[in-house]
């Protein structure tokens, strides 16, 4: 009957125990590092701003490589050497998509390093364009040289009015790079980091845009000065009304086609150097055409037009300004094992923004794509793991005359449960996680009995303790020695304490191919306490073995400390059988910790 009672409590036990953590399966957190409060017995990460420890070593670096490249890129794009500024921006990307991973990783979001990145960031796209923008540059250099010896005004002035807007453009990615320059070298040097030669990229890249409007007013002064320039079949106007807007503003684009026959003359209206349209002028040779602000970065952009006759309008332009945006997340809601994520996108005047690409973040990570519909709302499911998730809309295209924009932040806490939604909404219960349950349970309850079966024999053998020192029998067999395979008496006796670091070693050996993973253990309890009690360390049972290693940073005894610690974390958690050379180098490097702490002591004393 009592052995009854014994079993019945067990398996009463095992199944309040597999509730409560049933009921907390889905959320292994301890602590919300956004909102809980800081305590002295945890480091916040979300509290921390700048980095250290082993990730100092792998971010420094790279950090370091990523100021420095935009010197080499820059400077190879001014002395015109795109070969080597190609392998420069091609390193800068590989570079680049580096940090990117170890941000995502190290989950150090909110972090100095963030910043970093998204300045980074920032930098490649300028960089990029400029890349492109100079490429083609000198690919009208090669084309003005050959029309100029064919001496053909219309090919010439079709280069010179490309160069314009190239020039353009290049002035306006050194104003985004120049606003870079500040908040960058604030960040770097509150990591230690030489920024000189990214402030010398800024440098040479006003150097190269100088040289664009030196080249390109050349060439419109050339152009001007070749004969046959002026066409004789008429004159072509141009105006554009208003010169600027932002997102959605319409232009509207005219002109006169002044001369003989000039009626229903085909005009061909060019923005920032591609074609944009074809118009018919009316009897009188006046033509209109309405155009509206969306797909074009802002700043300023050419327009021009020509007649079929080749008929060169004067270069005009207009200037688009950044519409500011207001960017909307409704609580999301769960709908059949997915969260809803909808909201809005418009101007802060509340003008939708229509068909227009954003995206749905979740834990700063992953990213799911959303359009805007005719009124400015979207909607996007998103599939989320149990556990603590954050959810925010974020909204960025340089290519688009919108300011950037980002909702506001929801942290949603997803539990597993054992129902789940029908496609009708009414609940069901999950089949297979009951099945789970059971099996469980079935497997805690027969492992209850078997261990109340073995226990009572388990007990009357073990009287028998390791000795601790050596004895050496007549047969020359080590008594300390690994048992027998079939030496129950040895195999089961209890692992004995470390008490100090003399016997520690002894004992070590004894269980080498008995019980490794305890043995080892106990090699790092014998250091943890002796080096807690050398340096004063509270609450040294909690230390980790990185922590400890840490702590001992400052002291003669942390070079065989850390190699200890990588040895014995392989060996502790591979899951693996060590090899011979693990034992024996854990070994070793515990006695090399055990002989510098002596020294250490000795020393102090």
């Amino acid at each position: 009957m009592k052995r009854i009672r014994s079993l019945a409590a067990v398996a009463v036990l095992s199944i309040v125990i597999l509730f409560l953590i049933a009921s907390h399966a889905g959320t292994p957190v301890l602590y919300n590092p956004e909102s809980d409060a800081v305590t002295p017995y945890h480091t916040n990460p979300a509290a921390l701003e700048k980095v250290s420890g082993d990730n100092a070593e792998r971010l420094l670096p790279i950090m370091s490589d990523l100021l420095n490249t935009p010197g080499t890129l820059v400077l190879n794009l001014k002395y015109n050497d795109l070969d080597l500024a190609s392998k420069d921006l091609a390193k800068y990307r590989e570079l680049t998509r580096s940090i990117d991973n170890l941000v995502i990783n190290l989950d150090m979001s909110g972090t100095e390093v963030e910043q970093f990145q998204k300045m980074n960031q920032k930098n490649l796209q300028i960089l990029s364009e400029l890349f492109n923008e100079t490429s083609r540059f000198e690919e009208l250099r090669t084309l003005e040289i050959r029309y100029k010896d064919e001496n053909d005004p219309a090919i010439l002035t079709s280069i010179t009015y490309e160069g314009q807007s190239l020039r353009n453009r290049v002035r306006q990615l050194y104003n985004e790079y120049q606003l870079q320059e500040e908040p960058l070298v604030e960040v770097s040097s509150d990591f230690e980091l030489n920024t000189t030669h990214y402030e010398e990229s800024q440098t040479d890249f006003a150097e190269i845009v100088r040289t664009v409007e030196q080249v390109q007013t050349q060439r419109t002064n050339e152009l001007q000065s070749l004969p046959g320039s002026a066409s004789n079949h008429g004159t072509l106007g141009i105006s554009v009304t208003p010169s600027e807007g932002i997102y959605n503003t319409v232009l509207m684009i005219s002109g006169l086609y002044s001369g003989a026959d000039t009626g229903h003359t085909q005009v061909e209206i060019f923005i920032d150097s591609e074609k944009e349209a074809e118009i018919i002028t009316d009897l009188n040779g006046y033509y209109q055409y309405s155009y509206t602000l969306r797909d074009m970065p802002e700043g300023l952009h050419t327009l021009f037009a020509v007649a079929e006759t080749s008929v060169y309008s004067d270069i005009t332009g207009f200037n688009v300004k950044p519409l500011d945006t207001k960017l909307t997340l409704l609580p999301p809601e769960r709908s059949g094992g997915k969260y809803i994520c909808s909201g809005s996108f418009t101007g802060v005047s509340g003008e939708p923004l229509t068909n227009t690409a954003l995206q749905v973040v979740t834990d700063k990570k992953i990213r799911i794509n959303a359009v805007t519909d005719g009124k400015g709302n979207y909607s996007a499911p998103v599939a989320l793991t149990p556990g603590i998730h954050t959810i925010q809309a974020v909204f960025q295209n340089r290519l688009l005359p919108l300011s950037p924009a980002e909702s506001e932040i929801y942290t949603i806490n997803v539990t597993r449960s054992t129902e789940l939604l029908t496609p009708d909404g009414s609940s069901d219960t999950d089949p297979v996680t009951l099945l789970i349950v059971v099996v469980i349970i079935g497997a805690s309850v027969a492992a209850s009995v078997f261990y109340l079966r073995r226990r009572k024999g388990l007990q009357d053998r073990r009287t028998t303790r390791i000795p601790e020192t050596r004895d050496t029998s007549d047969t020359g067999r080590d008594s300390s020695a690994p048992a027998a395979a079939g030496d129950e008496e040895s195999r089961d006796a209890p692992l004995p304490a470390f008490e100090d670091q003399e016997n520690a070693l002894d004992i070590f050996e004894h269980l080498k191919t008995h019980d490794f993973m305890a043995a080892a253990h106990g090699l790092f309890v014998t250091l943890r306490n002796n080096i807690s009690v050398r340096l004063s360390l509270e609450h040294s049972e909690s230390l980790t073995p990185r922590e400890l290693c840490t702590k001992s940073r400052d002291f003669s005894f942390y070079s065989n400390l850390k190699r200890f610690i990588r040895r014995y974390e392989i060996v502790r958690y591979s899951g693996t059988l060590p090899s011979a050379d693990d034992r024996d180098e854990l070994g070793s490097a515990f006695s090399a910790t055990s002989g510098d702490l002596e020294d250490e002591h000795e020393k102090s004393g």
